[in-house]
């Protein structure tokens, strides 16, 4: 009986495993004949149809085992084929027994081996990645013609106003199988034949074709050198962690390029995905034993910027892909600058997007469907990141909903439903940063007050609303499924930091009586509650929260929150509310630091920046700018209002009764309540009444179980350690206060224990 030749060991699968990380392969090549590596680095030439060993764990499915395709599957799901024919995933079919085939008459056919694969679910935090190898070519030929035509470069949206009129140019001649119209240097090539609403692109060539190719080649090499061992792996962590919240790329093409014709897949944005991709290092089985090379990460994305750098003349979907990588690079707490020259990147992405049409509906174009949902996650992820980018940078935003077609981005797909759901929620954002921070309706909305509160009203209730339609496994921050990560950490943060934005709206007017009393006592109570929700919310953040994917506007959303925290407790309006603050932010604070310790690159900034505000102290606070001292606000209360009575007499035991030194201003009777720092001897205004400082010393000492007294000691000492000599560079330098004589030698006698140590003492009442 004819039995199938047995297939290696699952030990020497290890060992050949090891051995291709260890010794680099260059590309495969496509194409009859083409040439790879040995493990003893001989090179051997072997047909293209010849196939590696396949683990018993990755038997193909039955389709693709009848189409003689590579199988190609994602944590379980369907594998590509059959999401692409739109049939179920099956493996019920045997395989078929192999014959023993003559070697001198195979030297044309496939190897294959008789293999089973287990049914188990893969480790949790593992991902089985399969060992590079080349599938047959399967080229599917697109209906239409593609966007950028053969022989050019890139292709520039046409506009409505610019000098190239399209309501011109639809009566061009058009070629009807490549809708083109070509003209000696450029074409035009028409996606949209609407008479309403004609759209056209021109299509240019690069006059240094040449000189640009021999870059990129060169910048292949360098790519490749550095992470060719590593690439596949890589990538499959990519799609595995960032994807679904990240969908920048075109899966199937994506790997379709990669295994047939690599040289099509641009090199800017393979480096920024192997970059990216680098965060989740040790959570593959085979990498996860090796030490990543040093200096990896920042060099891909160099490699990436380098590609953007070089393209920017004419772009391409590559571009834009680049850029939403490079934004998701890491950044230090200390590297201030580029936290805001984000902004810049941000500005140069939307131009490109604009240049290639991203703002318009593709929906009847005269494109791949492919390129069509290519196209609109890439511009829904351009429209989330310049978002929150704007409102955390407080920069005026860079796109407008009358300047766009797209309305939003829909998807069925429940591995998509996150990324839904956070468009949706910038979309909430864009509408209050548009009512409630633009430069225009900043002093109205600060005076009208009950127009103010109407609408902030309005947006809690829609926020409310979006909250109540989320599936349960985003709003529930501890409803990862059992072995693999929670992803939604990103977005209940994006959500708090919407509800601390509109608090901050209602509570700006505090230092004047614009707002009631008791109006502003339930506006504080509200802002509270919120608080503690963000408490609760750090506090949750575990291991599996940490290691998923979060949006890079996470650090800046954390330095809000914590900014707001601050604010609330200064404006404490009693000595039980400033009680009450300084717990929660002491809670909050020590939170902060215990993520930052293996979390820098979320909460680091926010943690710095708190800490940076206690360690200079009251010093840091300027009474006679505060603009509740300068008698600049009229006080009118509302028509038809009622005080409340026990407020009233609240009010005037804890500030004083009330004076009409304005009177002659014009600004009526005020009661200015400046909630920190003595009476401002240089104003003269008795009106001001302040009963407590924010500062409190020993606040430094929150967490001597993190850092102990003697190394925060140092820290407000002129001989600080160099490992911590740039920890407060970013608020200001030794020699700043040198000078001023504010650091000295018994600064840290603020550890002792003095009978006036803490806050102010709070004033007796009559």
């Amino acid at each position: 009986m004819k039995t199938s030749p047995p297939g290696p060991s699952p030990q020497n699968h290890i060992d050949n495993l090891k051995d291709q990380l260890r010794t680099p392969s260059p590309p495969v090549a496509t194409g009859s004949g083409s040439t790879y590596s040995t493990n003893n680095g001989n090179k051997r030439s072997e047909p293209e149809s010849l196939r590696p060993y396949r683990s018993r764990r990755n038997r193909p499915c039955d389709y693709c085992r009848k189409r003689k395709s590579r199988c190609i599957t994602f944590h379980d799901k369907a594998c590509l084929m059959c999401q692409k024919a739109g049939i179920e995933c099956t493996f019920v079919s045997a395989p078929e027994k192999k014959r023993r085939v003559d070697p001198s008459s195979a030297s044309g056919g496939p190897k294959s081996m008789a293999v089973t694969r287990n049914g188990s679910p893969s480790e949790p935090h593992y991902v089985d990645v399969p060992p590079m190898s080349l599938p047959p070519k399967c080229d599917v030929p697109d209906k239409e013609p593609p966007l950028i035509p053969n022989g050019f470069d890139s292709s520039i949206y046409l506009g409505v106003s610019g000098d190239q009129d399209p309501y011109l140019l639809q009566y061009y001649k058009y070629d009807d199988s490549t809708e083109m119209s070509t003209f000696i240097k450029y074409g035009i090539r028409r996606v949209d034949k609407t008479p309403s609403f004609p759209v056209q692109f021109l299509a240019i060539r690069n006059e240094e074709r040449e000189k640009m190719q021999a870059e990129v080649q060169e910048q292949r090499r360098r790519v490749y050198s550095m992470a060719s061992k590593y690439e596949e792996r890589l990538l499959a962590l990519y799609f595995r962690f960032a994807y679904p919240t990240y969908p920048i790329v075109d899966r199937e093409s994506f790997y379709h390029d990669y295994y047939h014709n690599k040289d099509n897949i641009n090199i800017g944005l393979l480096a920024g995905l192997l970059a990216l991709s680098c965060i989740w290092w040790k959570y593959d089985s085979v990498l996860c034993v090796n030490v990543m090379p040093r200096g990896l990460y920042n060099d891909l994305y160099r490699e990436c910027r380098i590609a953007v750098e070089r393209e920017a003349k004419y772009p391409s979907l590559a571009s834009v892909q680049c850029l939403l990588l490079l934004l998701q690079r890491r950044l230090q707490p200390s590297e201030t600058a580029e936290t805001y020259l984000i902004y810049v990147d941000i500005a140069r992405l939307v131009a490109i997007s604009h240049n290639l049409g991203l703002h318009l509906d593709c929906t009847n174009w005269s494109i791949s469907p492919s390129l069509k949902k290519l196209r609109k996650r890439l511009w829904t992820t351009v429209y989330i990141m310049e978002k929150w980018t704007s409102a955390n940078t407080g920069r005026p935003s860079l796109l407008h909903w009358d300047n766009s077609t797209i309305s939003g981005y829909e998807s069925s797909e429940p591995s998509a439903q996150l990324f839904v759901q956070m468009c949706r929620l910038t979309n909430l954002l864009d509408e209050i940063s548009q009512d409630l921070y633009s430069l225009r309706n900043l002093e109205r909305r600060y005076f009208d007050v009950k127009a103010t509160r109407a609408k902030v009203d309005d947006f809690f209730e829609r926020l409310q609303h979006w909250q109540a339609s989320l599936p349960e496994e985003l709003k529930d921050m501890q409803a990862a499924p059992q072995g693999d990560f929670a992803k939604n950490g990103t977005l209940n943060l994006a959500a708090l930091t919407v509800e601390v934005l509109l608090h901050k709206i209602r509570l700006h007017p505090i230092c004047s009586s614009l707002v009631s009393r008791a109006q502003l006592c339930e506006d504080r109570a509200a802002a509270y509650e919120t608080i503690e929700k963000v408490i609760k919310f750090t506090s949750e953040i575990t291991h599996s929260h940490l290691h998923a994917f979060w949006y890079a506007t996470k650090r800046l959303n954390f330095s809000t929150i914590a900014h707001f925290i601050f604010f609330h407790h200064v404006t404490s309006l009693t000595p039980q509310e400033l009680r009450d603050t300084r717990e929660n932010l002491r809670k909050w604070l020590f939170a902060l630091r215990v993520l930052a310790q293996g979390w820098e690159e979320g909460t680091g900034l926010a943690a710095l920046r708190m800490d940076s505000v206690f360690w200079m102290g009251e010093e840091l606070f300027d009474v006679t700018r505060t603009p509740g001292l300068n008698g600049m606000y009229n006080y009118e209360e509302p028509a038809g209002s009622t005080k409340d009575t026990s407020m009233a007499n609240q009010s005037s035991a804890v500030h004083g009764p009330a004076h009409n030194s304005n009177s002659a201003n014009g600004h009526g009777d005020l009661t200015y309540m400046y909630p920190f720092g003595q009476n401002d001897p240089h104003s003269g205004d008795e009106n001001t009444t302040s009963w407590h400082n924010p500062i409190d010393d020993d606040m430094l000492l929150l967490n001597e179980d993190i850092m102990p007294q003697s190394d925060q000691t140092h820290l407000l000492q002129e001989d600080v350690p160099e490992d911590l000599a740039n920890a407060y560079a970013e608020y200001f330098t030794a020699e700043k206060f040198h000078d001023e004589g504010f650091l000295t030698s018994d600064l840290h006698n603020i550890f002792q224990v003095h009978t006036n140590a803490g806050f102010t003492p709070e004033p007796t009442f009559d």
